[in-house]
């Protein structure tokens, strides 16, 4: 497979405003890839090919301290991307089952004369041209709030937690509908102890408050494994300490 090239634009403004209690940083990119590398499984082996693709986005940050305690914030993302012509062969469906009209169409109408290819032909080719490249959900949002503490000793205590969602997207260039990834979220908090000296701290901590099961990521692999598919899962609600020390 040949190298991928990228040309690239990103445009954006970092401030500070109301005496410096709201930060906003906002950036806008757009990438123009040429022979973008993107895998499939081919009997049982990931195979790069070249596809040219252009990806755009905004991406928004915004802190605010409206005090000494106090302290909230917002990242929020909108991507959107498209594969520009190209076509190939889907190794999970190599005879496009379900997507043509009939299969003898894909025989010029004949059963017995392939116009498209013969004896180890490896697929009939699908047009990929403006499909989303993987792994690429078009909104995420993370929210965070957080409480701190100083004490007369000088010790300090913050309170935190997060919600973190992600939009669906598919996880294969193909953009079928068993590549899809349903959108999915996390809630997080922790509470973290600090020494006055800043040499040590405590953390307690709960992931997964909500004891989600969603599914975060996959992929497919050909029939040469039985069309298997591989899930990541989110891990299910975990809570603990950690500590640490600073030499």
């Amino acid at each position: 497979f040949d190298p991928e090239y990228i040309n690239s634009i990103e445009v954006g403004l970092k401030s500070r405003m109301l005496n410096d209690s709201l930060q906003v940083n906002l950036s806008y990119f757009y990438y123009d890839y040429e022979d973008m590398q993107i895998a499939k499984f081919v009997e049982s082996v990931a195979l790069n090919e070249n596809v040219d693709a252009a990806i755009q986005g905004i991406e928004a940050e915004f802190l605010y301290a409206p005090d000494v305690h106090w302290q909230f914030g917002l990242d929020a993302a909108w991507l959107d991307t498209e594969i520009d012509s190209f076509s190939t062969v889907d190794p999970t469906n190599p005879n496009q089952m379900g997507t043509t009209q009939d299969v003898v169409s894909a025989f010029n109408g004949s059963n017995t004369t392939p116009a498209l290819c013969g004896i180890g032909c490896p697929g009939i080719e699908t047009d990929l041209n403006g499909n989303n490249i993987p792994n690429s959900p078009k909104f995420s949002m993370n929210l965070t709030a957080a409480y701190n503490w100083v004490f007369d000793s000088g010790m300090s205590m913050r309170v935190g937690t997060n919600y973190y969602w992600q939009d669906k997207f598919y996880s294969r260039h193909f953009n079928t509908q068993q590549d899809k990834v349903d959108s999915w979220k996390v809630w997080n908090a922790n509470v973290i102890v600090t020494s006055a000296d800043d040499s040590w701290w405590a953390e307690t901590w709960i992931r997964n408050i909500l004891d989600n099961d969603d599914i975060t990521g996959q992929f497919q692999t050909d029939a040469v494994t039985g069309l298997s598919t591989s899930y990541f899962l989110m891990e299910p609600k975990t809570y603990g300490v950690t500590v640490g020390y600073r030499f």
